[in-house]
């Protein structure tokens, strides 16, 4: 500690809580008044001898001056951390805290942080900043930030280490390939890729929404073989209308789930649910022909005659008002028939699977006669 003061033949005293200092090995003025402490440290009762409130008296023959007080108290740093950074999980772009509570020492130990055996450059990332009570804090927590941290506390003392932390930044499930909507023709087969990936790669899942998967024809197979993502198809053999609809792959992991929903569209042939019958009418009657399909898509119905290329009907396309024409439900009517109507009639329907058919004769009789059905042969 120094001591300076003008004037000739200058003495200079020392006190120490206002008792005036010894000197001893431990303890000597300077000739520029300097106090000089060898070393300060504990006695053997554990007490700090040297620790005490110093000022210094500077005489001569024509008076003194006393100097400021100054403290003297002896550095110390404890070995425990009050709170160690512990094991922390994070996702991709969230923020994360590793805590650290140092030990206890004086002055006051200054707190940095270590990834493995590297001194992060706190000031030179934006993204990372250390809590005045010694928190590590992370911003938009990447991936590349997994690893091993320690606090580290240091003063004049010396320095201590923490017990390492494992950061695990996960992140959260994406899809690297999302299956695609499919139409497939009935007793067909049909087969959905999913892929995922993420930290950790996600598990892959197939649902069907609204109702059951096919049962003893879906199968659910490895995607690609690559270490990189998570992946699964399913298939579906000997596809049946019932099948059809809205099935959901699904990709799950601690960071978070994903949902990818497709729709399987089946084709169905076309499927007569009403068939014309054989007729026999007077002239001037009225004669109706039923003919009714099912099918995906919606089967249309054409109506042709035998021997007669000029004659094509359209379900939905012909006019009311017209003597010979077919409605939207696909029936044939035919009204004040005539002789020339007797014939065959075929009824089509089609669609873009395949299409089926159906036929029935008319027969116009010059007599009188009640308009009569009977099953063709």
């Amino acid at each position: 500690m120094k001591c300076r003061a003008s004037g000739p033949s200058i003495v200079y005293t020392w006190y120490k809580n206002g008792t005036e200092l010894t000197y001893d090995k431990n303890s000597l003025v300077l000739k520029d008044g300097s106090l000089f402490l060898v070393h300060a440290a504990g006695d053997s009762l554990g007490k700090e001898t040297e620790v005490g409130n110093y000022y210094c008296n500077a005489s001569n023959e024509h008076g003194f001056a006393i100097s400021n007080t100054a403290t003297v108290r002896i550095a110390t740093l404890k070995r425990d951390f009050r709170a160690n950074p512990q094991a922390t999980q994070a996702v991709v772009g969230s923020r994360v805290t590793l805590s650290c509570l140092p030990p206890r020492g004086l002055p006051e130990p200054v707190v940095s942080w270590q990834k493995g055996e590297n001194t992060l450059r706190i000031q030179e990332d934006g993204r990372m900043s250390i809590h005045p009570a010694g928190d590590l804090v992370i911003e938009n927590v990447q991936r590349s930030d997994s690893g091993l941290y320690k606090c580290i506390a240091t003063n004049m003392v010396g320095t201590v280490v923490s017990s390492p932390a494992n950061l695990i930044v996960q992140e959260r499930p994406y899809f690297t390939k999302k299956p695609e909507n499919q139409t497939v023709q009935e007793g067909g087969s049909v087969e959905f890729l999913c892929q995922a990936s993420g930290e950790p790669l996600p598990k892959i899942s197939w649902r069907k929404r609204h109702g059951q998967m096919p049962i003893g024809r879906a199968e659910l197979k490895p995607g690609d073989d690559d270490y990189r993502f998570a992946s699964q198809a399913l298939s579906i053999k000997k596809v049946r209308p019932s099948d059809a609809g809205i099935y959901v792959c699904q990709g799950k992991s601690p960071a978070g789930n994903i949902d990818a929903a497709v729709r399987l569209t089946v084709l169905m042939s076309p499927e007569l649910s009403k068939v014309p019958l054989n007729q026999t009418a007077h002239p001037g009657k009225t004669v109706e022909f039923e003919c009714e399909a099912n099918g995906d898509p919606k089967p249309g119905i054409v109506w042709t005659k035998q021997a007669d290329p000029t004659f094509t009907k359209y379900a939905g396309f012909s006019e009311d008002n017209d003597r010979i024409y077919a409605t939207d439900n696909g029936h044939l009517i035919i009204r004040n028939v005539r002789p020339s109507d007797s014939g065959t009639y075929q009824c089509a329907a089609m669609n873009s699977v395949t299409s089926v058919f159906s036929q029935a004769m008319l027969q116009v009789n010059e007599k009188a006669s009640k308009v009569t059905e009977r099953a063709f042969p």
